[in-house]
């Protein structure tokens, strides 16, 4: 993984087997993000997404292999309980050009992932609500 800092923002470049979401979390911590915007595109061989049942409160989990093109990554980082958290959807294209989506769990790089964490001022942090069994923002 390479980071470069623009200002209060940053670059980041995935490399071959690194996951996204791993890495987000590596730079949340290492950088203190307390709240940050995140985009990216690149392309991977594994990702892992959710769906979520708010009747049953629980996620779906499917898992895609192949030469899967990310489309696009958005979300944000925050923090809870003073650690990084990361909520993350991903759009992405298989061998055929379909398009799949959903919360992103994994994604594993097989080319590069050029993602932009993008800070905001200020904090907002996690809460669980019970009501929807989820971590929503504490706002």
């Amino acid at each position: 993984m390479f980071v470069k800092e623009i200002n209060e923002d940053l670059v980041i470049r995935l490399e071959v087997g690194e996951d996204i979401v791993e890495s987000l979390l590596k730079v949340g911590r290492e950088y203190d993000i307390e709240f940050a915007e995140i985009t990216g595109i690149g392309a991977s061989n594994l990702i892992e997404v959710g769906s979520y049942n708010v009747s049953l409160k629980k996620y779906k989990s499917v898992i895609f292999r192949g030469e899967l093109e990310i489309t696009s990554i958005m979300g944000n980082l925050s923090k809870q309980e003073d650690e990084p958290y990361l909520h993350l959807h991903i759009t992405f294209a298989d061998e055929n050009l379909d398009l799949h989506g959903g919360h992103l769990n994994k994604a594993i790089i097989s080319a590069t992932c050029e993602i932009v964490v993008r800070r905001l001022d200020g904090k907002v942090g996690r809460i669980y609500q019970d009501e929807v069994g989820l971590n929503v923002f504490d706002i």
